[in-house]
């Protein structure tokens, strides 16, 4: 299964490129702060590695495109895919994917938790707030290192682990 990385880096005052990529492919996005990228994603991550959710759904937007991220979970393995749409509100069947992959829980754990762990190191909490126009979504991050942390113990202990 091909193991992913998600890069996030602020561009503009109000504007974040993301880019995402596994061993197959690589696409890159934009995200405004007209929505709550950051805490959707760690949000979405968080409930696949905690309450076993089987889906999840969530936009990126900007003032002239919207992405909407698919998480699909069956087992330990998500189904990744990302659509291109004409506006934030748009059906999904209007949209065209940019970006699919197959993950395990494990590696969009690692990967979310690396992208903001770098995030934060790369822009200090005013700079981050002065280029986002939002505080650094720091609660959303340690919530998902936690729980991936203890299920991380519970794996190398023999514990058990249901999700």
């Amino acid at each position: 299964m091909p193991s992913m990385s998600i890069t996030w880096d602020l561009v503009a005052t109000g504007l974040a490129r993301i880019e995402i990529s596994d061993e197959r492919a690589t696409t890159v996005l934009d995200a405004a702060t007209t929505s709550y990228a950051p805490e959707d994603l760690l949000d979405a991550v968080y409930d696949m590695v905690c309450c076993g959710e089987d889906g999840w759904r969530f936009v990126f937007e900007t003032p002239t495109t919207a992405h909407a991220w698919l998480f699909r979970r069956t087992r330990g393995e998500v189904a990744i895919r990302i659509l291109s749409l004409p506006s934030w509100d748009a059906s999904d069947g209007v949209g065209v994917e940019v970006w699919a992959s197959n993950q395990t829980v494990d590696a969009l754990a690692d990967a979310t938790i690396t992208c903001f762990q770098k995030l934060a190191g790369r822009y200090g909490e005013p700079e981050y707030f002065e280029m986002w126009r939002e505080p650094f979504p720091g609660e959303h991050l340690k919530r998902l290192e936690s729980v991936f942390a203890d299920r991380q113990k519970a794996r190398e202990s023999g514990g058990w682990w249901c999700f």
